[in-house]
């Protein structure tokens, strides 16, 4: 079976134009309805189908929120500055917790289709992400999995 990339479902030209926000939205959402868990998917109302209709799609992570529909991460209520990259990445992580992602495995989900695309690349994304939320006093919610990857692990309370 073919693996799905996030580049299959959003052009690059679509991403941060104010005109096609709701559009990349549904892009994203049809990204990771195809690769998310299958627990994850209502069976009876499939998130591509919701956020199409103009609800909210939204998952969260303790204090933080991905909105696919507002294409917008929330911590504690305050919008998050992200660009499109980290925020798929952020909402990437967000829809697959306690999964162990390699590098190999994040550049084949979210990678752009120009060629090959070296796994330290990642770093680099994740280094990015991480830069964007500590400067906006939000708690690094990924754990680098040294000579393998990344994964965000859920909150315990």
């Amino acid at each position: 079976m073919k693996r799905s990339t996030i580049n299959e479902f959003m052009q690059p030209e679509i991403v941060g134009t104010p005109s096609s926000i709701r559009h990349a939205s549904v892009a994203v959402m049809s990204f990771l309805t195809t690769t998310t868990q299958p627990a994850m998917r209502d069976q009876n109302s499939s998130p591509v189908a919701t956020a199409q209709r103009g609800a909210s799609v939204r998952f969260s992570h303790g204090d933080l929120t991905i909105d696919l529909v507002a294409f917008a991460a929330r911590f504690r209520g305050k919008v998050l500055a992200l660009r499109p990259n980290e925020f798929r990445l952020l909402a990437f992580f967000v829809a697959n917790p306690d999964r162990v992602f390699s590098r190999k495995e994040l550049i084949e989900n979210l990678g752009k289709d120009t060629g090959p695309i070296d796994e330290r690349t990642v770093d680099v994304w994740t280094g990015r992400l991480r830069r964007a939320l500590r400067g906006q006093d939000v708690p690094d919610p990924l754990r680098t999995v040294r000579a393998y990857g990344y994964v965000l692990d859920s909150i315990i309370s």
